[in-house]
């Protein structure tokens, strides 16, 4: 039905057979991948304490927080290059500064190892974590601006499945198995995907010299784009640190499922119409039509997410009980609390490539230093409090 709705309303803005079929493939991959994700979630929350995810968002966050600036956000511009030539330096030259921050983040892991006190695995799986995160996202730019969205989708979910099946088999380990499970799924994921789509780049016009030349010419990414990412990355990954500091392992593990959870749609819908249009929205520019297409985007986005935040709103804590067991009760208290950011954050985030699109990231970056800085305002107030949900409530 959606997808129904979908061709219908951009049939008359771009070509059906690009913007759809690429949506389709997407949406396919993601909807293999959630399914995947639901039918084990039941499974996971009772072989893993709220302290395990606690555990496991603390490592995405902070793998997270380090990959938005990881390759400056260049990856950012390969879809929308100008030429070919542009795209493979782009590519190449995301590679490389990935690499550089992940053995500066080892020189200062070596470096504060006598003055903190780590679990073990983080010395191993955060450089690893973001040496992996980097290179999947910059080969999956490679792959939009190739217009690869079956490769992509398919890949999404040999990544998710192997992910959850580690982590099912992993239990033993404790917490650390969710850890291990997310960290060599990415691994799985880069590896798979540059080994499909490698020979699509042209290392012949690799050079020093276009390397900077594209580092010049799109320095708007690494000065705009990057410290907005960051502070928008911040605005969703801070929080499970700041709870884990202030209220302790288990609010945190009942927040990072309910947020696993909630956020599911914007995987399933929200990230493939993103990255298709990233790329075709350039089209519709060209052709005057971006307006339209904008608004009917919105509009079907809208339909599709209300239902079911609906649903959460209404009857998350029993929902969550029955489906998680007993101990996660809480969880659906506070997804109930999350739903209405989880549906207005689905309707908009997919158009957020607005800002690539019309070059203006001045403009992002200020609108996301803004958000950042209302979300940290409203914890804070949250934490002055000393009451757990009424800081999910502020925030």
């Amino acid at each position: 039905m959606l997808l129904n709705k979908l061709e219908g309303k951009v049939k008359n803005n771009i070509s059906k057979s690009n913007f759809f079929r690429g949506v389709s493939f997407l949406v396919g991959g993601n909807i293999s991948s959630l399914v995947f994700t639901l039918a084990a979630s039941p499974i996971l929350t009772r072989l893993y304490a709220p302290e395990a995810f606690a555990n496991l968002a603390i490592y995405i966050s902070s793998v997270a927080l380090v990959n938005v600036i990881s390759s400056l956000r260049y990856e950012l511009a390969i879809p929308i290059a100008d030429n070919d030539k542009d795209a493979n330096n782009l590519t190449i030259l995301s590679f490389l500064i990935n690499i550089l921050v992940t053995l500066i983040v080892v020189f200062f892991l070596i470096l504060f190892i006598p003055l903190v006190s780590l679990p073990y695995y983080c010395y191993f799986f955060f450089p690893l974590g973001i040496l992996s995160g980097g290179l999947y996202k910059t080969i999956r730019f490679w792959a939009i601006r190739n217009k690869k969205f079956s490769d992509i989708a398919s890949n999404r979910v040999k990544q998710i499945f192997l992910t959850i099946l580690i982590q099912l088999l992993s239990f033993k380990f404790g917490g650390v198995g969710l850890i291990i499970g997310n960290l060599f799924g990415f691994i799985f994921a880069g590896i798979t995907l540059t080994s499909s789509l490698y020979k699509l780049l042209d290392f012949k016009i690799v050079t020093e010299k276009n390397l900077l030349d594209v580092a010049f010419l799109y320095k708007r990414f690494p000065f705009y784009s990057t410290f907005s990412g960051l502070s928008s990355t911040a605005g969703l990954r801070l929080p499970p640190i700041l709870f884990l500091y202030f209220f302790g392992p288990v609010s945190t593990g009942l927040y990072a499922l309910s947020d696993r959870i909630m956020t599911l749609p914007m995987s399933l819908i929200g990230s493939s119409v993103a990255q298709v249009f990233r790329i075709h929205g350039l089209d519709a520019k060209k052709d005057g039509n971006l307006t339209k297409l904008v608004k009917n985007l919105h509009f079907i986005l809208a339909q599709f997410s209300f239902p079911i935040m609906a649903l959460v709103l209404l009857t998350g804590p029993d929902l969550f009980e029955l489906i998680f067991g007993n101990t996660w009760k809480d969880a659906g208290m506070i997804a109930s609390v999350l739903s209405p950011w989880v549906y207005l954050t689905l309707i908009t985030s997919p158009l957020s490539s607005l800002f690539g699109i019309n070059k203006q990231e001045k403009k992002s970056f200020r609108f996301h230093i803004v958000t950042l800085i209302g979300r940290l305002l409203a914890i804070f107030f949250g934490i002055k409090s000393g009451d757990f949900m009424q800081t999910i409530i502020l925030f």
